[in-house]
């Protein structure tokens, strides 16, 4: 009898150990834990509930930033259709800080040209018939209201789905993103290799700026040559005010800016950029240089404008992996501590050499 006792005892505690492990396990898939491989169900951000029978074979992203993150998943040959805004996907073929391959955008570029992924009109046109010549079994594409609108078309085809975010009004917004698509696409754990990548990068660059004096700083839009304040939400301010900083001119919503506007806040460093490529920064720069109204802006006469082209301006406003470069810049424009000499006429891919500090690991 005592022999069957504890042999009873120790089924009883073996099952207890098999409840508590399956408990961990599902703790793990809730979590997004486990390996590569494991489709867990997801609710997105606008409410579906989705979990995938199996990994996608066709998908189709409707924003560049749903793009690189589905190709930073390793997923690129599974990208059947994208959205063709010119030059939004002409970004690094890698990050600085994350010392691994990101997967994104030379293949991607490759499969355009071939003609394997079908461009699907622009982020704000693509229309659910151009979706749905592409045949895919999964559409990603963030919250809006446009996207939202063109959402009901496609489920009732039988089209799954998925919504992420894009109220970017904190980094981590861009993490929540990258691990809701591993989560739902099989691919946590290289979701959770890029966030982790990611912040110790933004980790490093806030430690390096760390007692710096904070700076009054203006962040200015220029599209067509108007200047429009960015609202103080937006994640350049989030950022900007993060690296002790304050933000002038960050009203609640956007607006156009006026001489008269700087002139009453005087910032000490002024950020333009483009917000597209229609506008010629270095134009815009002779503009001011050679505007009487702009001659008493503290900023220009301290030489501390600094004029972004498309690349940098990508950089500072694609909510990706790709922002470590973005928060990277504003940090050197900013703070001469850093020691990198920015030009107020920041080019193109050169952009780069101002960011390269980031990799620099003591």
């Amino acid at each position: 009898m005592r022999l069957r006792s504890k042999s009873t005892k120790a089924v009883a505690l073996l099952a207890v150990a098999i409840v508590m492990l399956a408990g961990a396990a599902a703790f793990l898939a809730a979590r997004g834990g486990g390996g590569d491989g494991s489709l867990y169900e997801v609710v997105d951000y606008a409410g579906n509930r989705i979990k995938l029978e199996e990994a996608p074979k066709r998908i189709v992203t409707l924003d560049a930033k749903m793009t690189e993150m589905v190709c930073e998943l390793g997923l690129t040959s599974n990208v059947v259709g994208v959205t063709s805004d010119d030059g939004v996907h002409d970004v690094s073929d890698f990050i600085y800080g994350l010392d691994f391959d990101i997967g994104y955008p030379t293949q991607l570029k490759e499969q355009i040209r071939s003609g394997k992924t079908a461009l699907i009109g622009g982020v704000t046109n693509w229309t659910t018939d151009q979706v749905i010549k592409a045949d895919p079994d999964l559409v990603v594409f963030e919250n809006s209201a446009n996207n939202l609108n063109k959402m009901k078309m496609l489920q009732d085809m039988g089209i799954t789905c998925l919504v992420a975010s894009n109220t970017y009004d904190r980094v981590g917004v861009i993490y929540d993103n990258m691990e809701l698509l591993g989560k739902a696409l099989g691919r946590s754990d290289r979701a959770k290799m890029f966030n982790d990548g990611m912040a110790e990068a933004v980790e490093y660059i806030y430690g390096r700026c760390k007692g710096f004096e904070g700076r009054d700083v203006v962040m200015i839009s220029a599209p067509g040559g108007t200047l429009y304040a960015y609202g103080s939400s937006n994640l350049k301010h989030v950022v900007l005010r993060s690296l002790g900083c304050t933000t002038r001119m960050a009203g609640d919503a956007t607006g156009i800016v006026t001489v008269e506007n700087v002139l009453e806040y005087q910032p000490d460093v002024i950020i333009l950029d483009p917000m597209g490529k229609t506008t010629d920064m270095s134009a815009l720069k002779r503009q001011f240089e050679s505007d009487p109204l702009w001659a008493d802006v503290k900023a220009l006469r301290g030489g501390e404008i600094y004029y972004l082209e498309y690349a940098p301006f990508q950089a500072t406003g694609y909510t990706t992996h790709h922002f470590v470069h973005g928060i990277a810049l504003m940090a050197a424009i900013v703070f001469d501590e850093l020691g990198v000499d920015v030009p107020q006429l920041v080019e193109g891919e050169k952009y780069l050499g101002y960011v390269s500090w980031i990799n620099r690991r003591d």
